[in-house]
Order: structure tokens, then sequence, then C-alpha cells
């Protein structure tokens, strides 16, 4: 009779991978480094279940293709990981049981998310709300994109599930993260506008406190780059529409695209501050050895 997988081992692989480790895809990385032949290392679907891209809700093309997970890759037809609707429940279980016994916010929030979307088990809920405490814990990571795209995620999450008070505390940080990033040293206004972003998506009536001072002060502090001036005056039009008092304070330039789409606006901004985002070794490789 098969052995089954041994969960504590492979909860401690993932965790040593984890260890240094800012992002999912880094994480993944780690593993295929360590990993044996495929036929013969449990590994596998740990590998691709950090291998999947968390989709932004900007890009609303790859959203209604993939859902919240997409391939990493695609060829001819193919792609890696696999569909997360295709994982059957013995990889789930894995995925579920690693999932469990780890404590790094990288490994729990990944894990979980994914097992949410799948809704497995028998209160998947419960999942989401792990990997929601897990993306605002990744609010400290170093890396300056990993913190806008977990609050932007745990603040959807947050939203799906109806918990109102949850998506109040999130919105808070989220404003609270895009003040910090604008009053820094450091040149990323990517992460304010991604999160800015965000809070202006919901309800009017659930918009956190300071959105009007944290697009002026964003504008203030990137004036020396007319995209980012323009990017944020059409953020500020997006805020007006829903209160009229505030008509006179802004005059931008019409732009009938944005208001239409305010995601599709933004998203190639976006793109181009994120270009320091982390690219695990081997990734790519890892499509042709794990592969289902």
């Amino acid at each position: 009779m098969a052995q089954g997988p041994d969960y504590d081992e492979l909860a401690r692989r993932v965790a040593e991978a984890a260890a240094d480790a800012n992002t999912a895809l880094e994480v993944a990385g780690a593993l295929q480094q360590a990993a044996g032949e495929p036929d013969e290392d449990p590994i596998g679907p740990l590998i691709c279940a950090f291998n999947y891209d968390l989709v932004s809700p900007r890009n609303t093309d790859r959203r209604e293709q993939h859902g919240a997970f997409a391939p990493i890759v695609e060829w001819d037809g193919q792609q890696f990981p696999p569909p997360l609707g295709d994982i059957d429940n013995e990889w789930l279980t894995t995925w579920a049981e690693v999932a469990d016994r780890s404590e790094l916010p990288v490994v729990a929030a990944r894990l979980n998310d994914l097992l949410w979307e799948r809704k497995f088990g028998e209160r998947p809920d419960r999942r989401a709300r792990t990997a929601i405490d897990s993306y605002v814990a990744m609010r400290e990571s170093k890396e300056p994109m990993v913190a806008p795209d977990a609050l932007v995620r745990a603040l959807e999450l947050a939203r799906v599930l109806g918990d109102t008070e949850r998506t109040a505390e999130i919105a808070t940080l989220v404003v609270d993260h895009a003040r910090a990033s604008i009053e820094g040293d450091e040149w990323e206004p990517g992460v304010a506008l991604i999160l800015i972003e965000a809070a202006i998506e919901l309800p009017a009536a659930k918009r956190p406190e300071g959105l009007d001072e944290v697009l002026q002060q964003v504008k203030k502090r990137y004036q020396a780059d007319p995209y980012i001036v323009q990017s944020t005056t059409e953020l500020q039009a997006a805020l007006r529409r829903d209160d009229p008092d505030r008509s006179k304070r802004y005059m931008p330039r019409p732009s009938s695209a944005f208001d239409k789409q305010p995601a599709k606006r933004l998203g190639s901004c976006a793109l181009r501050i994120s270009s320091t985002r982390s690219n695990s070794p081997g990734s790519t490789d890892s499509a042709s050895r794990w592969r289902s």
C-alpha cells in the first residue's frame, strides 16, 4: 500500500524555502531549486501553488479569462501551473495540510487564498479570513510592491465575505500605507496610486477618511512626473463624482475613458512603476518539469 505524503516534512521544506522570501514566486523558485525528480519528489503540488500569478483586479481582461489566479506561463494551448479549477482533491488536500502547518504570511496567504478560490472544505470562508490576516501581515515587506498587492487582495477578500468591519480596518491601512509611501525616501508613486485606487473603488459611504489629502500629497511629491500628476487628477475626478462639494476644488482634464474604467487608465502606470518586482529564478524552467 502506497504511503501518503509526509505533510510535516513538506511544511518544513516550504517554511525553509519561504524563510527569506517576499513573494510567492520567490518561494516557488527556492522550492524548485531544492526539488528532486518530479516522479519521486512530492513537492510538485506546492511548487505549482506558489507559481500562480495573483491577477490584479485592475487587469480585468486577465481576471475574466483566468479568475484571481492565472498561469505564470502559457504556450501552444498549454499553461503552467494548470488551471486552478482542474486541480484534484489530492493536491488540494496537500495544500490544506501544509497551510494548516504554516505560520509565515507569504505561505499562509497563498495556500489559503487558493483553497478559498476553490471553495475547498466545509468552511472555505475560514480559509479566506486566514488569507486576509496573512496578506495584512505582508504589508511589512521591504519589497515596495508586495504591500500594495497584499493589501488590495485583503481588501477584496473582506468585501467578498461581506465583512464590513474588516473592510473598514483594511481600508484605513490602505490609506495609511499610501501616505507612508509618499512620505518615504523612495520614489514609488505606483504604490500610492494602486492603494488609493482600491480605496476609491469602495462605495462612497465606506471609503476611509483622508483620500483627498493623500491625493494632494501624491501630486506634490511626484509633481515632476506629468503622467503621475495626470493619473492623480483623474483619481480626484473619480473621487469627486460622489461628492459634488469637491467639484470646485479640482478642474481635471475631461477623461470619459477613465470615468468608465479607471483601472485601465492606471494599469500601465502601475506596470511601469512595478518594474522592481522580484522574479524567482527557475520559475519558467519549472513549467517543463512540474506541469501536469
